[in-house]
């Protein structure tokens, strides 16, 4: 640019101080107006990376230096050519055109890669009777075009109409193509720009995400030990206790232990599963085991879990299982861990009252219906539209109990996979109610 500068700056102190023929003079003057132009250019092309105004600022000066009734820029997007700028009577042209079809001159330019001027349109033959007649509609007398080459390939086209006849000259083809290779660098810096900057977003988020995944692993591996230590604890001391006669002189003290490790067992052997069921889910190596059984089977199931798992008399359970059910055709073991999970959910944020688990027959959707409700301290708003997600636990005011967000995750999983819905109902302090469908056999 700053070469530029001098040679423009050259020319005005060469016309100025010597007498020249008036012929040479406007020749220089108009080689410093181009060269000053072209340093206008370059000065807005290194300041802005605004696409759209350095096109307008090209176009502008291109109507301006050679005379231009009006002058288009137009790129290539997809099948068509876009008018990516205007100025002067360049609105007559339409806002874009397709590659394919149309003959206009800046579709013709690009396709065969060369500068074409029309000086004459009332006795031009090469291009689309339909196009030219348009062009003398609108008054316009002469065109001219050049493509706009990045290396070998062609992005657009700059096309200038003029509404006076015109006898194009060598030099102002070369001015146009010199110009056109000005809007070709301003598409290339702005679009690398784009590139760069999302380029930088993406490492950005890559670098956020990563370190998010770095503090969620760090938090699960010490939430997940914590988890697993403390029902272990609770197993080996009672054990411990055992051993040494220090409980266990009567046959109900001795109930009250081994049912103690016996819960804690459960809930170390759920924390497990649930781990180890969410890493398949999210290497995608689950699958689905089905078989035909009866409901009552399932439930007899879940029921001699949850007398299991009962964490105290005043928990009340309550089995409605409606008569009659056909058999359902699903995969039985996670149906199962679905329904233990829902069950040891309900025991965790449940320290009196009544867990009911209930299962009807929709028989209009061929699918069953199973729920489980509890009077605990239930769920707030906020924390309904979580509690799915792996690793969240809702902060419960009355519960004690810790858990590692786990149990509702793959819930949610397994459901997804047998074709399943669930939904969740709960206000704070009055329970909450989880239910879910199941299709009476997995297509």
């Amino acid at each position: 640019m700053a070469v530029l500068q001098e040679l423009s700056q050259s020319l005005l102190n060469l016309n100025s101080g010597h007498s020249l023929p008036v012929l040479l003079q406007r020749m220089l003057a108009q080689k410093s107006r181009e060269l000053q132009a072209l340093v206008e250019i370059n000065r807005s092309m290194a300041g802005s990376l605004d696409l759209e105004a350095l096109l307008a600022l090209i176009a502008t000066e291109t109507r301006r230096l050679l005379e231009f009734d009006g002058v288009a820029i137009r790129l290539i997007e997809g099948g068509t050519l876009i008018k990516a700028a205007q100025a002067g009577s360049g609105d007559l042209a339409p806002p874009s055109v397709a590659l394919d079809g149309d003959e206009s001159l800046g579709v013709t330019v690009v396709k065969e890669n060369l500068a074409l001027a029309i000086n004459n349109v009332a006795h031009e033959a090469t291009l689309a009777a339909g196009y030219l007649a348009l062009l003398s509609e609108q008054g316009c007398q002469s065109v001219l075009g050049v493509p706009l080459r990045a290396g070998d390939r062609v992005i657009g086209a700059v096309v200038g109409i003029a509404k006076s006849q015109r006898e194009f000259q060598p030099d102002e083809i070369s001015l146009m193509t010199a110009l056109a290779d000005q809007a070709v660098i301003a598409f290339q810096n702005c679009t690398a720009a784009k590139e760069s900057r999302a380029k930088a977003d993406e490492l950005r988020r890559t670098s956020q995400e990563f370190e998010e995944a770095r503090r969620a692993k760090a938090k699960f591996i010490s939430t997940v030990s914590h988890e697993l230590r403390t029902p272990l604890q609770v197993i080996i001391g009672y054990a411990d206790l055992l051993k040494d006669g220090v409980v266990g002189r009567s046959k109900q003290e001795s109930g009250h232990v081994l049912k103690t490790i016996a819960q804690n067992a459960e809930m170390l052997d759920r924390l497990i599963g649930n781990v180890l069921a969410l890493t398949k889910a999210e290497i995608k190596e689950t699958a689905l085991d089905n078989s035909l059984a009866s409901i009552e089977a399932v439930i007899e199931q879940v029921r001699r879990y949850a007398e299991r798992l009962r964490p105290n008399e005043s928990i009340e359970f309550c089995w409605k299982i409606e008569k009659g059910l056909p058999p359902i055709d699903t995969d039985l073991a996670k149906l199962y861990e679905i329904l233990q999970n829902l069950v040891a959910n309900a025991c965790k944020f449940t320290v009196e009252g009544k867990i009911e688990v209930r299962v009807a027959n929709l028989r209009s959707r061929n699918r069953f219906e199973f729920s489980v409700a509890d009077t605990g301290c239930g769920i707030g708003k906020n924390d309904r539209e979580k509690i799915f997600d792996e690793f969240y636990q809702a902060k419960q005011a009355k519960s004690d109990r810790t858990g590692i967000g786990l149990g509702l995750s793959v819930v949610k999983k397994y459901l997804s996979l047998m074709q399943g819905e669930i939904a969740v109902e709960s206000r704070l302090g009055k329970g909450a109610t989880f239910t879910f469908t199941l299709p009476y056999s997995i297509s």
